[in-house]
């Protein structure tokens, strides 16, 4: 009488369907940390853009003699804790700063992505960012 050692049919289908739910598993597991590394790389990005924005606006004030808003007044009562929304009419999308050599115009652009838009004017040339 011969033996046969191996497997059976049946025993190969369970073994290829616990292995594909673990598959499934580990795959659906890196897909979603793949998704938030992504995710995480792009709000970091945008800080450090705001970052470098900010950075620059504090030495263009800094720089000033003449700061321009248009014709948006801004009181906040030192209670306030919330900033009136961006594009509100009441307030301007601009805001230029002057000294000596040049005029610097900050803008806030776009219609459904808002960014914010810097012009240097040195003289009568102008320079954008």
């Amino acid at each position: 009488m011969k033996i046969i050692s191996g497997f059976s049919l049946v025993e190969a289908v369970v073994m290829i369907v616990v292995f594909s739910i673990i598959f499934m598993t580990f795959q659906a597991f890196f897909s979603h940390g793949v998704r938030s590394t992504m995710k995480g790389q792009d709000t970091l990005q945008a800080i450090r853009e705001s970052s470098i924005i900010f950075s620059q606006l504090e030495k263009d004030f800094l720089a000033s003699n003449q700061i321009d808003a248009g014709a948006a007044i801004l009181s906040l009562d030192i209670s306030t804790q919330d900033l009136p929304p961006i594009g509100d009419p009441q307030y301007g999308n601009m805001l230029s700063l002057g000294s000596r050599n040049a005029t610097v115009t900050y803008s806030l652009e776009g219609a459904s992505e808002k960014y914010i838009l810097r012009r240097m004017i040195k003289g009568n040339l102008p320079y954008q960012e």
